[in-house]
């Protein structure tokens, strides 16, 4: 199989875009859960951002086959200060109040708080791989496992210490587990309930927690 992988351009967001609303969202238990339609308007605005970013900050790894069809795609960013988090209280959610992509990104805020004392301290510049998705009729090949390769020898190269992902169903923490990542904070989806305490986030494929990982470059 000959996949490369390079780096994302501006030019070709749309289809970015396109291929994790076709091969992320729907494979995303956590998403599902929280019953966030992929075409609604929050989540393609969160997409784009989230791409949009990753691309000008020459971080987001995109893997292509030998036509050069996308099949793979790595949306990472570089981590230069704390993430912004909102007051929230994730034990207490009322759904209710907030949007689903607000509840995913309190649920991702929480895996990322206080960051930079999970990790060691002389990490100045980290790279944050927030999205990782393989085309499935590429599933098994080596593709992901490729992207995190390409994306933290890129990291090494532009001066980055280390790199953290926000790993959120089964296969994704497999697979850092065997690249050598540890886990350094973990979320239960147990605690991510509603004000009459109800459980949130229920995945179908066994994913009981949110993991960061974090690897040393």
């Amino acid at each position: 199989m000959d996949v490369q992988c390079r780096l994302a351009t501006e030019h070709e967001l749309s289809k970015l875009q396109q291929f994790l609303t076709t091969h992320y969202l729907p494979n995303l238990d956590i998403f599902t859960s929280l019953g966030l339609p992929a075409d609604s308007k929050e989540v393609q605005d969160y997409l784009y951002y989230s791409l949009q970013e990753g691309i000008s900050q020459q971080a987001t790894v995109v893997a292509t086959n030998q036509h050069g069809e996308i099949v793979g795609l790595s949306v990472n960013h570089a981590v230069e200060d704390e993430p912004k988090h909102d007051d929230i209280d994730i034990d207490a959610w009322d759904p209710s109040v907030r949007s689903g992509v607000e509840a995913f990104l309190a649920f991702a805020n929480e895996l990322q708080k206080d960051l930079k004392l999970l990790i060691p301290k002389e990490c100045k510049r980290v790279l944050l791989i927030s999205m990782l998705s393989v085309d499935k009729s590429f599933g098994r090949q080596g593709v992901g496992r490729k992207l995190l390769d390409a994306s933290a020898e890129s990291a090494k190269k532009n001066g980055f210490d280390a790199a953290v992902a926000l790993s959120v169903s089964i296969a994704s923490q497999n697979l850092f587990k065997k690249l050598g990542y540890s886990v350094v904070n973990v979320v239960k989806h147990e605690d991510f309930v509603s004000e009459e305490g109800k459980r949130l986030i229920n995945c179908r494929d066994g994913t009981e927690e949110g993991q960061l990982v974090f690897l040393s470059l």
